[in-house]
């Protein structure tokens, strides 16, 4: 995660601070005293302690100047963003909202700060004809199903009669008269 100081290429101002200590201007708001000793560098952030206290502040690399007062025995970073210290992390004291304005509107500064609210895509309705349309497909395709299941053997012909016609209900005859029954379906 984090290298120590003596890997990898260095800023040129970590060589001046890595044996003393030194202040920040602008002072890092919510941090204690103003006097800090590098503790090391990784390729992103900076993490210095606190000579006083102790206590380990990790600080973006980017947002670093320039180190003066070299000779002079408790050194100067210059930093470019007014920081403020929250859970061991420094951060900008000055978060930046970008607010758009509508397309159709007229160009007018806001009197006020934009709040912060979570952004969150809301999809498109479906239009009515695109889901009946699925619905027509679906049925389609089922129907083409139960007619493969149906017709599927045509040497089966007793199967396709079954589910085309209509049952035959059995007549009643009468008591006493024979049942002509043809001779070649005995």
């Amino acid at each position: 995660m984090s290298t120590p100081l003596s890997a990898g290429p260095l800023p040129s101002w970590v060589p001046e601070l890595a044996r003393r200590r030194f202040r920040f201007a602008p002072a890092i708001a919510d941090a204690g005293p103003n006097e800090w000793t590098l503790h090391r560098v990784t390729w992103d952030e900076v993490i210095v302690l606190n000579a006083a206290t102790s206590a380990e502040l990790s600080i973006p690399r980017r947002v670093f100047g320039q180190a003066e007062n070299a000779e002079a025995p408790v050194g100067l970073v210059t930093l470019l963003k007014r920081l403020e210290a929250v859970d061991g992390r420094a951060r900008p004291v000055d978060r930046q909202v970008i607010e758009l304005r509508p397309a159709d509107g007229p160009r007018v500064r806001a009197e006020r700060i934009a709040e912060v609210v979570a952004i969150r895509e809301e999809e498109a309705p479906v239009p009515r004809w695109r889901r009946s349309l699925r619905i027509l497909v679906a049925a389609a395709c089922l129907l083409c199903i139960v007619a493969v299941y149906v017709f599927r053997d045509a040497k089966n012909q007793a199967r396709i009669r079954r589910f085309s016609t209509r049952p035959i209900r059995p007549a009643s005859h009468p008591s006493g008269t024979e049942l002509l029954i043809p001779p070649g379906r005995r």
